[in-house]
């Protein structure tokens, strides 16, 4: 074995050895003496969340992300962060500016240090086009985003706004996505019917335009690529982390189109009996299903929703579950074991989560069940 040679003098390996023995004690202490880095809402990601009960860490194309690892129908409470960590509300004077941060730190955003009560806006900042709104309640919610849901995805509604009296009975969404296309198509439909929008809506209009997701033009308001995404704060902890992972998943579909394209593709070769189970489930919870669009975005995220391991569950007894209609079950019974559940649908949309995980993978170092 050769060593370099340096004035003359053979560098003797053992040498450094013994020098690494000597330094390798001290470095947690030098470790614990350095300073810490500043917490940032900017576009640098702030330090990590702790989960119960479990998380595995990793760096994926420079962003820190999470693996959970606990179980979603037990539940998973979020610890407490030192408040240091979080942004005072006179720290960001306009009030509807986005907040830049991931959609991660969205879930426990103290709603203290929320600028207005009723809502705190953010801005993805991996994919700036994509704004989140946290709402202090599903009444909130309704306010903002209830005739959205109606106009853009509900059987026998798509397409028209609907008056308060016609939909203050019926159930809207736990959380929302839009794409600013059909965010621009609202308003516009809103403004040549002389519709009455109420206050909520007529701000997130103006917000909406402030950022730039919709703009006028001669012939009205424009939408381009992006959209908004919203989850609640009455809704369980659990249930706002499986949302936020869903309609994040909504989100991107919106921007990306090699997803769209891959979710189509995916769908149009997905097993026939597959296919009807989930068109099934969709029309139980009043999507319009014959619109394509709709079918595709919801195939994917509905597959990337929960981590793998949950998938069996979820797609063998939980979604079955939910379906309503007697002649499906009866069609299906055949396939029911002894518990209850589909094994033969938990295997098929299982088999089916893994490939569109390794996608996301692929594409953005995310996983099912993780948008960060």
């Amino acid at each position: 074995m050769c060593f370099p040679i340096t004035k003359g003098v053979m560098f003797r390996p053992i040498v450094g050895v013994r020098l690494l023995l000597t330094i390798l004690p001290l470095v947690p202490l030098l470790v614990s003496c350095m300073p810490q880095a500043q917490a940032s809402i900017g576009p640098t990601p702030p330090p990590l969340l702790v989960f119960e009960p479990a998380v595995r860490t990793r760096l994926t194309q420079n962003v820190q992300s999470f693996e959970y690892r606990a179980s979603l129908q037990a539940g998973t409470r979020l610890m407490s962060i030192p408040e240091p960590f979080w942004p005072s509300p006179r720290d960001i004077l306009e009030v509807h500016e986005p907040i830049a941060t991931c959609p991660r730190y969205v879930l426990a955003w103290p709603q203290s240090h929320w600028r207005d009560p009723r809502f705190e806006i953010f801005r993805w900042y991996r994919f700036p086009s994509i704004l989140i709104f946290d709402t202090a309640d599903y009444d909130v919610q309704d306010r903002l985003l209830k005739r959205l849901a109606f106009f853009v995805e509900k059987r026998g509604f798509r397409g028209r706004l609907a008056h308060d009296y016609e939909i203050a009975d019926l159930h809207g969404w736990n959380a929302h996505d839009y794409s600013a296309v059909d965010l621009a198509r609202f308003f516009q439909t809103a403004r040549m019917e002389n519709f009455p929008l109420n206050r909520e809506e007529l701000e997130l209009e103006q917000i909406l335009l402030d950022q730039g997701l919709i703009w006028e033009t001669l012939d009205g308001l424009q939408g381009g690529e992006g959209g908004i995404l919203s989850i609640s704060r009455e809704a369980p902890e659990f249930l706002r982390f499986l949302l936020m992972v869903h309609e994040g998943f909504h989100g991107l579909f919106y921007i990306d189109e090699d997803f769209r394209n891959f979710t189509a593709y995916r769908w149009d070769r997905f097993p026939e009996d597959g296919r009807r189970m989930f068109l099934t489930f969709l029309d139980d919870q009043e999507y319009d299903i014959t619109v394509e669009f709709i079918v595709v975005k919801e195939f994917a995220s509905f597959l990337l929703q929960q981590s793998i391991s949950h998938a069996p569950i979820y797609f063998g007894r939980r979604m079955p579950s939910r379906i309503t209609n007697p002649y499906w079950h009866a069609a299906n019974r055949h396939l029911q074991d002894h518990t209850g559940a589909f094994p033969h649908f938990a295997n098929m949309f299982t088999r089916e989560a893994e490939v569109f995980s390794a996608f996301v993978a692929y594409r953005w170092g995310f996983a099912a069940g993780r948008v960060w």
